[in-house]
C-alpha cells in the first residue's frame, strides 16, 4: 500500500508538472500564429511592387524607388493587416549580402505610429532573416522604414512575416484634420485688442516683463524690478535703467524687446548673470541687486535685428514645443531681436493650398517632408523625406504658432513668414496637363 501511494504521488506530481509546461506552450503557439491576409502598399522600383514583400516567396522582393527617380526618398512600406492584432513577432528577410538598417512602427488606426523595433547594426543579411520579438503591441497597420542599405541606394524586402493573435476588427481612424480659421479663435480677439487698444497693449507688455523676470531668475525677484513704458527715440528702440526705491531697479523702454534688452544689460553687467536656454546659463544671482552708478540710456541704430534660418528649424528646433519656444523668445527679446523667421504651423498653409487643387490629405502628407528635413523642404530641394506627418501635427503646430505670435506681438517681435516658393508635387503636371513646368 505504501509503495502504491508513493507511485500515485509520483504519477500525480509528474502529471501536474507536465500540465504546467504544456499549457504555456499551447498559449505560445496560439499567440505565434502567422498572419496571412496582409496587403502591402508603397512606392517602388519597376518590377518590384510592394506586394512582393508579403507574397510568401523569398525569391521575389519589394524594392524602394530607383535612386535616379524623383521618388527615391520614399523609403517606407505599409502593411495593412486584416484586423486588430496583439503582435508577438515580426520577421524581416532582406536580399542576402549587404547589411540593412530599418525601423518598424505599429499603429492601431494607421494615423499615429509608434516605433516598436529597429535594426541599426552592420550585421549582414542571411537567409535566416531578422526576428524581432514584440510584447504588448496592438496594431492593424505596420510601417517599415528602410533607412539604409550598404550595398546599394535602394532598400528591399524579400519577405515580411508577422505573427500575433487577432483581438478585433480592423480599426480605421475616422477623424479628419480640423484647424479653425484664425478669425474664429481666441487668438484673433487678443491680437485685435492689442493692436487697437494702446492701454491694454501697454498693460499686457508690462505684465509679461514681470513674468519674464520670474522665468529667467526666479519669482522671488519679480518685485525687485519695475518696468515702465516710454516713447521711442526718433523711431529707434531705446531703454533706460535707474535706481528705484528700496534697492529696486527701474527699467523703461518703448516696447517689450527694448525693456527685455535693458533687463539683460543689467543682468550681464551688474549681476554677472548670462541667460542662454539653448546652450548653458549662469543664473547665480547676488544676494541683493547692485546699485547703478548713474542712469543708463541706450538706443539702437538698427531697425531690424533678425534671427533664425530654415536650417535652425531642422537642426535644433524640429520638435520643440511651447516650453522651448517660450524660452527662446525670452532670449530673443533679451538679445534685442525684433524680427524672427517663423515656419511653425506653415504645413497647414500648404495643406489647404494643395487641397484647393484637388490633392487628398494622404497625397499632401506624402509630399511634405518630416520636421527633421523642413530646412530642405522649405528651401525647395526635397519633398516627402522623413514623413508623412501625423494628422495631429497640423492641428497642434498651428495652435503652437498662434501662441508664439501672441507672445511675439506682446514683445514687439515681427514674425517673418515664408511665401510661396514655386515648388509643387512632382505629379502636378499629371493632374494639370496645361501647367507650365520650369526646371
Amino acid at each position: 500500500m505504501h509503495k502504491l501511494r508513493t507511485l500515485l504521488c509520483v504519477a500525480f506530481s509528474t502529471l501536474m508538472a507536465l500540465s504546467v509546461v504544456t499549457y504555456p506552450e499551447v498559449s505560445l503557439k496560439a499567440a505565434q500564429s502567422k498572419i496571412e491576409n496582409i496587403t502591402a502598399t508603397a512606392k517602388s522600383s519597376s518590377g518590384h511592387d510592394a506586394s512582393l514583400a508579403v507574397d510568401g516567396n523569398k525569391n521575389t522582393f519589394y524594392q524602394t524607388p530607383s535612386s535616379n527617380s524623383q521618388e527615391d526618398h520614399y523609403r517606407s512600406i505599409d502593411l495593412q493587416l486584416d484586423g486588430l492584432y496583439n503582435l508577438s513577432e515580426i520577421k524581416i528577410f532582406n536580399n542576402v549580402g549587404p547589411y540593412y538598417n530599418y525601423q518598424i512602427y505599429a499603429s492601431k488606426t494607421g494615423s499615429s505610429f509608434e516605433k516598436v523595433a529597429y535594426k541599426d547594426d552592420e550585421t549582414k543579411a542571411t537567409t535566416a532573416g531578422d526576428s524581432h520579438a514584440l510584447a504588448g503591441v496592438e496594431a492593424s497597420v505596420i510601417r517599415i522604414n528602410l533607412s539604409y542599405t550598404s550595398g546599394m541606394m535602394e532598400g528591399n524586402l524579400a519577405e515580411v512575416e508577422v505573427y500575433g493573435e487577432r483581438i478585433g476588427d480592423k480599426q480605421v481612424d475616422q477623424n479628419k484634420i480640423e484647424v479653425d480659421n484664425f478669425a474664429d479663435t481666441k487668438w484673433k480677439d487678443a491680437y485685435d485688442k492689442f493692436a487697437n487698444d494702446q492701454a491694454y497693449a501697454n498693460s499686457k507688455t508690462l505684465q509679461e516683463m514681470s513674468n519674464l523676470v520670474g522665468r529667467v531668475i526666479g519669482e522671488a525677484w519679480t518685485g525687485k524690478f519695475t518696468f515702465e513704458m516710454r516713447d521711442d527715440l526718433e523711431g529707434k528702440d531705446i531703454f533706460e535703467l535707474e535706481n528705484g526705491a528700496e534697492g529696486t531697479i527701474i527699467i523703461r523702454g518703448n516696447n517689450g524687446v527694448a525693456m527685455a534688452s535693458g533687463f539683460n544689460y543689467y543682468l550681464r553687467n551688474y549681476c554677472k548673470v548670462d541667460y542662454n536656454p539653448i546652450f548653458a546659463s549662469q543664473l547665480q544671482m547676488p544676494e541683493s541687486l547692485p546699485a547703478l552708478d548713474k542712469k543708463i540710456v541706450k538706443e539702437t541704430e538698427y531697425d531690424y535685428r533678425y534671427a533664425l534660418n530654415f536650417c535652425t528649424y531642422s537642426y535644433t528646433m524640429a520638435f520643440w514645443d511651447w516650453n522651448e519656444y517660450e524660452a527662446f523668445l525670452d532670449w530673443a527679446a533679451m538679445s534685442g531681436i525684433n524680427t524672427v523667421l517663423d515656419i511653425v504651423g506653415q504645413e497647414e498653409v500648404v495643406r489647404r493650398t494643395l487641397q484647393a487643387y484637388g490633392y487628398s490629405d494622404t497625397e499632401i502628407k506624402e509630399y511634405i517632408s518630416g520636421p527633421g528635413y523642413f530646412a530642405w523642404y522649405y528651401m525647395q530641394n526635397m519633398t516627402g523625406y522623413g514623413g508623412p506627418l501625423p494628422d495631429n501635427w497640423f492641428e497642434s503646430r498651428v495652435e503652437l504658432g498662434r501662441q508664439m505670435h501672441d507672445r511675439m506681438q506682446t514683445y514687439g517681435i515681427t514674425p517673418v513668414l515664408s511665401g510661396f516658393s514655386g515648388m509643387v508635387p512632382s505629379n502636378f503636371k499629371t493632374k494639370f496637363a496645361d501647367a507650365a513646368v520650369i526646371a
